[in-house]
């Protein structure tokens, strides 16, 4: 290549290239690495923020620029990690041997500046106690769990211990955590504001977190648990809810002590038995209330039977509403379902009017349905 008098002008000025290199991708970065030392302190930095999941193998470390020994360059790099993405093999099989002899370990190194960690599938299973201390360092703030059924809890008091300036917490399906762990764990984290469920944590819901649990998933049996719905109507903080439902028929007193949850974006509910087979006792005028009272709901999908669908041929030829189940997806769309729902309130209701008074007429001593009811 010839030298380029704009390239070497562009090279000197810090705020040109630093640009470049904050956008660069993982690839990318690996190549502005070897240009020079200025790029090398600075691209650096941004490669190991969040390092691939097998980035952390010590004989994959770059060894250039370091003249002292091997574990000195392991820490240098691990200084610099922010994000780590923590699988089955992190730290498994991938010891330097002169790494190993010198630490005695077979722990990743310590990551000073650790600020979000997400555990992978299975990737807490058979983790000795050095390893997991190595990731629950006291800066951690953001920890995310996608591991199922790890082997104890042991790791969830490690967590508990280490990290007292934990912000947020996403635990995924049935990670055998016990309820009085949970309780101690609320009560020492004295930042804690986003806590995240998916199903299988159910009897963590406690009343010390209806602040901060900010996304649930509750499965069907669980949900006809005493009080369940009661629970959930107690979590003011919920902005994401998906609740799957047994054969049992949703009641309208049920289902309207959600009313409450006024920061709720995302409401799904399913049943157990596939689309449409648990019925819903709600009528087409609460339903209209509901969505109404729930002012931040967007994302919206009710896949029950309700009883106002018998009203629906009178209506479906105005609206073009694309599914048989009651759903939106943003504002317009909400409107949209709105109005929908409001033209087949009005049969609903007529229908309801004329079911009164056929009973009425249908009593002795009633000339017509408009007459006043007979004495006995």
């Amino acid at each position: 290549m010839t030298p380029s008098p704009l390239l070497e002008y562009a090279g000197n000025l810090p705020e040109i290239w630093m640009n470049i290199i904050a956008q660069a991708d993982a690839r990318t970065l690996r190549d502005l690495i070897r240009v020079n030392k200025a790029w090398f302190h600075e691209a650096v930095r941004h490669r190991w923020h969040s390092p691939a999941a097998d980035a952390l193998r010590f004989k994959g470390m770059p060894k250039k620029g370091f003249k002292g020994p091997e574990p000195d360059r392991v820490d240098f790099y691990a200084g610099f990690i922010r994000h780590l993405r923590y699988t089955l093999d992190t730290d498994n099989d991938n010891q330097s041997k002169g790494y190993v002899r010198l630490r005695k370990s077979r722990a990743i190194p310590n990551l000073p500046n650790l600020r979000s960690v997400e555990f992978d599938y299975l990737s807490l299973r058979n983790k000795c106690k050095t390893q997991l201390q190595a990731i629950f360092q006291p800066t951690l703030k953001h920890v995310m769990v996608n591991d199922a059924r790890p082997d104890n809890g042991s790791w969830f008091d490690i967590m508990t211990e280490g990290c007292p300036l934990l912000e947020s917490i996403s635990l995924g399906e049935d990670l055998q955590i016990s309820q009085e762990q949970f309780h101690y764990f609320v009560c020492r984290m004295t930042y804690l504001h986003t806590i995240k469920f998916e199903r299988g944590n159910e009897h963590l819901i406690i009343d010390h977190i209806s602040s901060t649990l900010k996304s649930l998933k509750v499965g069907h049996l669980w949900i006809t648990e005493w009080r369940a719905w009661d629970k959930l109507s107690a979590m003011h903080a919920l902005e994401y809810l998906d609740i799957t439902v047994d054969s049992w028929p949703v009641t309208s007193e049920e289902f309207m002590k959600l009313e409450g949850l006024k920061r709720l974006k995302h409401l799904h509910m399913w049943s157990a038995g596939g689309p449409g087979r648990t019925d819903c006792e709600v009528t087409a005028v609460e339903l209209i209330s509901f969505i109404k009272e729930m002012p931040a709901l967007r994302d919206f999908r009710l896949w029950l039977y309700f009883y106002f669908f018998d009203h629906e041929r009178a209506v479906k030829d105005t609206y073009d509403i694309p599914g048989m189940y009651p759903q939106f997806d943003c504002t317009e769309t909400r409107e949209t379902y709105l109005e929908y729902l409001e033209k087949i309130a009005e049969f609903e209701t007529r229908a309801k009017e004329m079911k009164v008074a056929s009973q009425i007429a249908r009593k002795p001593g009633c000339s017509n349905s408009h007459d006043e009811p007979a004495d006995d």
